[in-house]
């Protein structure tokens, strides 16, 4: 077995697609850093981890380390131990092996193999089916949660081994960790950003590691688990930096000095890098991350200073563009001119907060009637992201004061009629009779799931804000409204089925939406209670349903991603259907409508913010979708999001909040003449995220 890379210019290529694998690894030069450019890529991230084992192990490994390729935490600590073990790590889906990581295994012929996670990552019909590839064992390695499955992991590493401990809640800070502990076979733990979990703590005392790396700043992992962990060993270092790519700089830096080789994966996703990190360590190369279209100050002055004669691309030209394979660096965004300021847009916003609150936005939080909701939500994002353009806790606090009202309506559900689920959970139902169905005494997860994607908004706003968490009137307020999220929204949503009867649950039919536009209001909530919720369990589970609903919907042959398609008579420009499935053509009967539409792109510019799965590609398609198609001719607006039908113009809920990427953008909503509100009562959003585009514009 080899685990230094084999010559990939002729014979890699040769024998992927002599085993029909779905994917490619490509050559060329760059001048600019004389250096061999080597991608590895498939048609999906199963066919990319195929793509990099191929090239990087010889048949006869003593070890195949199997994880699912739709969450991150396992392979993490999985990838480090398979190294150690002198074995690759491929993905599969939970229920699936893909075609490419069957082809894979049968060339590998592992003499055993280790299923990472328990059997809601990977099925025990996956496990039996993998037994076929090997004449040994095939065994599960598997804990509670990520931490005790991690700790399970470490106890494969000797005493005295070193450790690198990450947070279990993000992957960014992790991925490049992959490569560093795979290099100095050291083993990787996960904690939570306040306390170490029991699981990581009785593997760190069975380990007695000789030193202990942090990887990330304190947001990840705190001050106080740093001090902690100084009780196991005398030796701890943080290795961070201002963001996931200058931390990731700062690991290459610290644990490669002399590296003549380098690997680069995004810095927006994470499955690429759970195969490719620790083939980065084993061959002595770090790997670092990139955005879409370029370098990041800091991966380009890791690549300077090295000089690399070879840099490894994972993944294809969606993920790493042009750009990144001509080591271009990224050019500071231009500075706008001549836009509104952000006191200008508060000023219009002002014109309307007083009469709003008092006519509109208090009556809708206690009215106890779910289908408020729908119009509250536009009043509790334009308060927040007044608070976010502005840093005035006036308009923050106006948020909370509608959040706690509706929350002081819940009821019990088994107070309600025979319409409603009538468990033990707390919420509401509607009066809406809507022209078809009538929803009388119902409780509706579409309306609580509309208004609550902005309560979780309003929580992370507090939890990243230290001036706002360390102060007792709003830590209080966010634990409370947090708490009743987790249980009231969340775990109720989740664990339903169908009312009335023994079936559905784990997110379908409620979280799991038939369209598009209703499963993305669900993926909003679960990523950013995600980076909030303490319990291990349902972290994991929130991370599954954003996870879900953007790659592998479990109830429908698509998902977020696949729906988003290039319009093909404007193919800079994103088209999709409401209905899950392919585009059914101009004008069709499921092609979203602009103002569902929004909501889809709102989800998507947030997921973006925080650097999961959608990427800068993907704000320029949707940017096109805005310019392009919807505003494509001046003053006169569409009604669906591939130009077609008569519409009013209503942008202000997600496709507004481009214009905190582009400053042409923005000045077209300075003087825009399409509808800033309809029935919603919504012209303070319209201001209010204005003002937060301004924000992020600099203006």
């Amino acid at each position: 077995m080899s685990v230094g890379r084999k010559n990939v210019a002729g014979s890699v290529v040769a024998a992927l697609v002599a085993l029909s694998l779905a994917a490619m690894t490509s050559m060329a030069t760059s001048a600019a850093a004389a250096a061999s450019i080597v991608r590895f890529q498939g048609a999906d991230r199963f066919a990319t981890s195929a793509a990099i084992v191929h090239a990087s192990y010889s048949p006869g490994v003593p070890v195949v380390y199997i994880a699912t390729g739709l969450n991150f935490p396992d392979a993490l600590a999985g990838g480090a131990a398979a190294a150690k073990a002198g074995g690759p790590l491929l993905l599969v889906l939970p229920d699936l092996i893909p075609t490419q990581i069957s082809a894979e295994l049968t060339r590998l012929t592992p003499a055993s193999i280790v299923v990472l996670g328990g059997t809601g990552a990977v099925s025990d019909a996956v496990l039996t089916s993998l037994q076929t590839y090997t004449s040994g064992s095939v065994t599960r390695v598997f804990g509670a949660d990520r931490y005790t499955t991690a700790a399970n992991l470490a106890a494969s590493f000797p005493t005295g081994s070193p450790v690198f401990i990450a947070t279990g809640r993000d992957f960014p800070d992790a991925l490049a960790g992959t490569a560093a502990a795979a290099a100095q076979h050291a083993a990787i733990l996960l904690t939570t950003p306040t306390t170490i979990p029991s699981g990581t703590a009785a593997a760190l005392s069975a380990l007695a590691p000789s030193s202990i790396t942090i990887l990330g700043g304190t947001g990840a992992v705190s001050s106080a688990v740093a001090t902690q962990l100084g009780t196991y060993t005398p030796t701890v270092t943080r290795l961070s930096g201002s963001d996931r790519y200058a931390t990731a700089a700062a690991i290459a830096t610290s644990a490669f000095p002399s590296a003549t080789g380098v690997f680069i994966t995004t810095g927006v996703g994470f499955a690429d890098a759970l195969t490719g990190g620790p083939v980065a360590g084993t061959t002595g190369q770090p790997l670092l991350l990139a955005t879409v279209t370029c370098l990041p100050t800091p991966t380009a002055a890791v690549v300077a200073a090295d000089a690399p004669t070879t840099v490894t691309l994972l993944g294809g030209t969606g993920v790493l563009g042009a750009g990144v394979e001509s080591l271009t660096t990224c050019a500071p965004p231009p500075g706008p001119t001549g836009l509104r300021s952000v006191s200008a847009w508060e000023t219009l916003f002002l014109q309307h907060w007083s009469a709003d609150d008092v006519n509109v936005y208090r009556p809708l939080s206690l009215s106890g009637d779910s289908w408020d909701m729908y119009n509250l939500a536009f009043g509790i994002d334009a308060n927040t992201a007044m608070y976010r353009a502005t840093g005035e806790t006036r308009y923050l606090d106006r948020s909370l004061l509608y959040i706690h009202n509706v929350i002081s309506t819940a009821r019990l559900s088994s107070s309600f009629g025979s319409a409603a689920f009538q468990d033990g959970y707390l919420g509401w139902v509607t009066q809406r009779k809507l022209p078809a169905p009538d929803l009388t005494g119902q409780e509706v997860p579409l309306f609580e799931s509309f208004m609550w994607r902005y309560v979780t908004e309003a929580l992370l706003v507090i939890r990243q804000t230290p001036a706002l968490y360390t102060n007792p009137t709003y830590k209080n307020q966010y634990d409370s409204i947090l708490a009743f999220t987790e249980v009231n929204i969340f775990d109720k949503w989740y664990n339903r089925g169908t009312p009335h009867c023994v079936c559905g649950g784990a997110g379908n039919p409620n979280i799991y939406r038939q369209n598009t536009n209703m499963a993305s209001h669900w993926a909003f909530i679960s990523l950013l209670l995600s980076k909030m919720t303490q319990g291990p369990t349902r972290q994991a589970r929130c991370v599954t349903v954003y996870t879900n609903i953007d790659q592998h919907m479990p109830n429908y042959s698509s998902s977020l991603r696949q729906q988003f398609q290039a319009n093909p008579v404007v193919p800079v420009a994103y088209v999709w259907d409401s209905a899950w499935g392919p585009y059914t053509g101009a004008g069709g009967p499921s092609v979203q409508d602009v103002p569902h539409g929004s909501g889809e792109v709102s989800y998507i510019i947030e997921a973006y913010g925080l650097g999961v799965a959608w990427t800068a590609a993907d704000i320029t398609a949707l940017s096109h979708t805005l310019t392009d198609l919807i505003w494509k001719t001046s003053g006169v607006y569409p009604a669906n999001v591939d130009g077609s039908g008569p519409g009013n113009g209503v942008v202000f809920d997600g496709f507004m909040k481009l214009g905190r990427y582009s400053p042409a953008i923005q000045r077209s909503l300075e003087n825009y003449s399409g509808a800033i509100a309809d029935n919603y009562g919504a012209v303070g959003a319209f201001y209010a995220n204005g003002a937060l585009n301004a924000k992020f514009l600099g203006a």
